[in-house]
This record gives C-alpha cells, sequence and structure tokens, in this order.
C-alpha cells in the first residue's frame, strides 16, 4: 500500500486530482471567483509530492515554476476583484516569472520567449471567454497532450509536470458537474491558471528537444472552439463533431511530430 503511495504514478495523478477536488469548494467559500485557483493548487500539491520542497537559491527551472505558481496563488487568493489593475498586475506578475523561467536563455533565444508571451497573453484573452469546465477541459487536453510530447521528446519531469496539471483539471471538471458551479473567474486567478500551463510550454521549448512543431500545435488545442457542454449532448449539436474531429487531427499531428522527431 505505502509503496503505491510513494510511487511517481500515483503523486502524478492521484494527489494533484483529489487535492483539487477538494480544494475547489473551500475556494468557492470565501469567493466563487478564485475557486478556478483550484487546478494550480491541485498542480502545486503534486508537484511537490514528487520533486519535493525545492531548495534555495532556486537555480533550475524545476525549482522556480513551483515558487511562480506559490506565488501566483497567493496573490490570487488576495487579489479577488475584476478591476482593471486586477489584469494589469497579473499580467506583469506573468511577464515576469516567463522572464525569470527563460532567464539563462533570453540572450541566445529571446524570440522563443516573446512567442511564449503572445501565446500567454493570447490565451488569457480567450480564457476569459470560457466556462471553468472549458478552461479546465481544454487544460486537461492540453496538459495530457503535452505530457506524451515531451516524454518522446526525451523529458520526463516535463512530461510528469504535465500530467500534474491535466489530473488537477480533471478534479475541477468534476467539481463542476454537471453545471458550472461558477461563471466569472477573478483575472489573476485565471492568470495564475493560464501562468501554470505557459510555463510548462516554456520550459519544453527552451530546455527540452522537444519538436517545437509539436509544441505548436499542442499550444494550438487552446483555441479550438468548445466541443460539448455534456457527454449525453455530443451528438446534438452539428458543431461538435468537426470539433471532435479537429482534436484528433491535432492531438494526433503533435504526437507524430514529436515521435518522428524522437527518431532522430
Amino acid at each position: 500500500m505505502f509503496q503505491l503511495v510513494y510511487s511517481p504514478e500515483f503523486q502524478c495523478t492521484v494527489v494533484p486530482w483529489v487535492f483539487a477536488v477538494a480544494i475547489a469548494p473551500l475556494l468557492a467559500i470565501k469567493t466563487e471567483k478564485i475557486a478556478i485557483l483550484a487546478i494550480p493548487a491541485g498542480f502545486l500539491a503534486g508537484s511537490l509530492a514528487v520533486n519535493g520542497l525545492p531548495e534555495f537559491p532556486f537555480v533550475s527551472s524545476v525549482e522556480r515554476i513551483p515558487i511562480a505558481i506559490a506565488i501566483g496563488i497567493a496573490l490570487g487568493f488576495g487579489n479577488r476583484t475584476t478591476s482593471t489593475w486586477s489584469s494589469i498586475i497579473a499580467v506583469a506578475w506573468l511577464l515576469a516569472v516567463i522572464g525569470w523561467i527563460g532567464w539563462s536563455r533570453i540572450n541566445s533565444d529571446p524570440w522563443t520567449l516573446l512567442l511564449v508571451s503572445g501565446f500567454a497573453l493570447t490565451f488569457f484573452q480567450y480564457a476569459k471567454k470560457l466556462t471553468p469546465r472549458e478552461l479546465a477541459g481544454r487544460i486537461f487536453l492540453i496538459g495530457g497532450t503535452l505530457g506524451a510530447v515531451t516524454f518522446m521528446g526525451g523529458s520526463a519531469s516535463i512530461s510528469q509536470s504535465a500530467i500534474v496539471i491535466a489530473s488537477a483539471s480533471l478534479g475541477v471538471i468534476i467539481y463542476n458537474y454537471p453545471r458550472n458551479r461558477w461563471i466569472r473567474n477573478a483575472p489573476f486567478s485565471l492568470m495564475c491558471v493560464v501562468g501554470t500551463i505557459v510555463l510548462l510550454f516554456e520550459r519544453a521549448s527552451l530546455y527540452t528537444e522537444s519538436s517545437q512543431w509539436a509544441l505548436t500545435i499542442t499550444a494550438a488545442i487552446t483555441f479550438v472552439p468548445s466541443s460539448f457542454s455534456g457527454p449525453k449532448k455530443i451528438f446534438r449539436q452539428r458543431v461538435r463533431i468537426p470539433t471532435l474531429f479537429l482534436l484528433a487531427a491535432l492531438i494526433g499531428s503533435a504526437l507524430l511530430l514529436a515521435y518522428q522527431a524522437s527518431l532522430r
């Protein structure tokens, strides 16, 4: 039994999932606008379970990402308003942590940092239009695909982190089924969710041999129209079948490109 609890598979899947399911209603007691923080909180719990506490000074990206996410969660919990200033502070936090994670490559690979920053800001604006279940579902698909792509790219560490955030998002999906329990997300909480997955993309782009095309296609999953609002309604709207085919095409293409790159 104890061997199962301490296994990486358990820590990557069950720990973040259970933590997200448990903390989402607790956050909603304070205000529902920050309940989406259950995703980065579940990610943080799973990361600490797998990698342990980061050691100061935080030199590697493996150590810096949990610290950045912990700061984001704390700021998101304390900043629950939906004002313009909240959005500005959220953007400043995200750009700062992107620069911190990629600081060692800021001279050799500045274009990747600019592309990651642009993707983060676009994702943030797009995520404002999504319901909590839609956003969590998107993170689940992106995290699962990113985990497979980075695993074939030779980075088990990032693959584990991607599976962790996918499991945490699954917890939020379950909490919001069969109906969304809240509608609006506070800007900083939303940015913390976006920032968590974006930092994994940044780390995969800068510090692994993963196919850049595969990572780009994985990021494109973000902007696929919502496929369905409930499993029982999947065949009731014409838009849903093309959406499922598009998702399958993107995920399949990303995995194929990642596999081809792994053979070189």
